[in-house]
């Protein structure tokens, strides 16, 4: 299986120039939410757009004169480095599938059908207005047929209709993405349901400030974080049958944009939000107690099956008695083999 995680900054106007100066990430996203206006015009391709989707009045799918940028291939939790360069980019991709069979625990083996040979599959960064161009070749020699659903492309099946391949075959397709925002992609191959389980889907991803930390403190497994840090996670459900209620046990989520919305201003202070099969959402937290949070679905029982993660804040959660203390004097005491909060 494999995600894609989409993240687009749309070219500045009509000069196709980024920000001359990047912005915070709150003031980024607030930016966003600002420019929401709804308009009145009769005619909606002459209204004003909202600065994170396209203008499609007109078609723009010129690809001459513009430079080739070769996406890496690289996968969660690593983040590829963003696109610098002034106008849009032809950024190219070369994807294909094959099963890879790999431990699950130390006694069982699991056949997954990956994108690349990951599950999930590698994160694809583009900005808003860049060209998408995907090289995708079937590998599997099990004969089985493969594609991409891109969540973010708008056209018959996400673009799998272009990119369904045969064993040994290879297609090419062209995509302009015209929303900014966090994207799943997977195979829809029938029965779609199975290829999702087995492991073939990705994720689309979001262009961070250049200050913005992306070290891998910040995004592996289990997160490392200093009190007062600003932790943002991009939250994916491929599915296929399940809803999550994401949920951090010793927190709130300060700020959600649910679903991914970025053009939206987010929703603040939620102790767990829900996120639909096939769907995703952006999720900022700010710790101002050292300690250890336990990043839950709510459906509590999929603990049992794996459904946990942890963010580790360094120091000591007593060191800061205004906000956490113990009346009686005694420390922090959990159960045995505890799986949700550990020292």
């Amino acid at each position: 299986m494999g995600s894609i995680f989409f993240s687009w900054k749309k070219q500045e106007h009509e000069s196709n120039k980024e920000d001359e100066h990047h912005k915070s990430a709150d003031a980024d996203l607030a930016d966003k939410a600002a420019n929401t206006a709804a308009t009145t015009d009769q005619n909606p391709s002459k209204s004003a757009l909202n600065p994170q989707t396209l203008d499609t009045s007109k078609p723009s799918m010129d690809l001459h004169d513009i430079e080739i940028y070769q996406h890496p291939i690289i996968f969660p939790p690593h983040m590829p480095p963003p696109i610098v360069h002034d106008g849009p980019m032809r950024v190219r991709i070369n994807m294909d599938t094959y099963i890879r069979t790999k431990p699950i625990d130390e006694e069982s083996c699991f056949d997954w059908w990956t994108y690349n040979g990951g599950s999930p599959g590698p994160i694809i960064r583009i900005r808003l207005g860049d060209v998408l161009e995907v090289h995708f070749t079937n590998n599997d020699q099990s004969g089985m047929q493969h594609n991409i659903d891109f969540h973010a492309v708008e056209g018959p099946g996400g673009g799998s209709s272009l990119l369904t391949v045969n064993q040994g075959q290879e297609k090419i397709a062209i995509f302009k993405p015209l929303r900014a925002g966090l994207f799943l992609y997977h195979c829809a191959m029938a029965p779609a349901p199975v290829h999702l389980a087995q492991g073939i889907k990705g994720a689309e991803g979001y262009n961070f400030p250049e200050h913005t930390d992306e070290s891998i403190g910040l995004l592996a497994d289990n997160l490392l974080a200093e009190p007062g840090d600003n932790i943002r996670i991009f939250f994916v459900n491929a599915g296929p049958n399940l809803v999550s209620s994401f949920h951090l046990i010793g927190g709130c989520w300060d700020r959600v944009w649910r679903e991914a919305d970025l053009i939206s201003a987010p929703a603040q202070a939620i102790q767990t939000t829900l996120v639909p099969a096939g769907g995703c959402v952006v999720v900022d937290f700010q710790p101002h107690v050292p300690g250890t949070y336990t990043m839950v679905d709510h459906s509590l029982f999929r603990i049992e099956k794996g459904a946990v993660k942890f963010i580790h804040v360094k120091g000591d959660p007593l060191s800061r008695p205004d906000l956490y203390a113990s009346g009686s004097g005694h420390g922090l005491e959990n159960c045995e083999a505890c799986k949700l909060h550990p020292k």
